[in-house]
């Protein structure tokens, strides 16, 4: 608990700023599209003028900040992971009375958490856009949800449960691989270890991403639903094969190959 406790705390600071922000800045730039009159160059005043360029900047600066709490986020959750064990602060970490298993967990849920609660600050922003711009937006989506409700209490639930399980691993798998190319960085390169560790991880996920193309475009070319169910099942087993073998790995590494500054 002590260990989750300070991780929660390293990202805490930022991303309690972060997320009001892109909230405050989402609901200022819908308020600005619903109520300043739309632009016409013909009969537009001086006001009209800069009214539009407000929103205009407002409108692109609520994409950046939307995109930069997900970037950030997971940014923060990466060095935490990098500089708790691989730098000065990695001598005191792991001369603490509990195991490679433990500290890997503490990371792992810590990620988890951060992720969820960037997903719930994106879907406070996209409530607060449905309820500004528009009550016929919200009674659809209000539709579309109880609809799919009923098509996910049928018989083709297992698709939907399906689809959930391969994000959850996709997560996970993206998150232990972040963590083990820091760690694989962090053990060959005696320098610029950070760098090393980014070239790790972009040829890692070009990688995999690559493997999962494949075999969905293989199921495209003969969709039927016994394929898609195998082909998602297979999947499934890939990346919960994947996250197992990064765990694993990178465990290994923390216990045998350690190589702190």
């Amino acid at each position: 608990r002590k260990l989750l406790k300070y991780d929660l705390k390293s990202i805490w600071p930022i991303w309690r700023i972060m997320a009001p922000v892109a909230l405050i800045i989402t609901v200022l730039t819908c308020l600005g599209i619903k109520y300043i009159p739309n632009y016409d160059s013909e009969i537009a005043t001086m006001a009209d003028v800069l009214g539009y360029l407000a929103v205009s900047v407002f409108t692109a600066l609520m994409v950046f900040v939307l995109a930069a709490l997900v970037t950030v986020t997971t940014i923060l959750i990466l060095y935490r992971y990098y500089k708790n064990f691989f730098t000065d602060e990695g001598y005191l970490t792991f001369t603490l009375p509990v195991t490679r298993d433990q500290l890997l967990w503490s990371k792992i849920i810590n990620a988890f958490i951060w992720e969820i609660a960037t997903f719930l600050a994106l879907t406070v922003c996209g409530t607060a856009i449905l309820l500004i711009l528009g009550s016929d937006i919200l009674q659809d989506l209000i539709s579309d949800i109880g609809e799919i409700a009923k098509y996910i209490f049928t018989d083709s639930a297992v698709y939907f449960f399906e689809a959930v399980l391969l994000l959850a691993f996709s997560a996970l798998g993206s998150l232990l691989l972040g963590y083990l190319c820091i760690t694989i960085g962090s053990v060959v390169a005696k320098k610029q270890k950070l760098l090393a560790s980014i070239g790790l991880y972009l040829l890692g996920s070009y990688i995999v991403s690559g493997i999962t193309q494949i075999i969905f475009i293989t199921v495209l070319a003969t969709l039927t639903p016994t394929s898609l169910h195998l082909s998602l099942i297979l999947l499934i087993l890939i990346n919960a094969g994947l996250c197992a073998a990064y765990y694993f790995i990178n465990r290994s590494l923390l216990t045998n190959k350690l190589n702190l500054p």
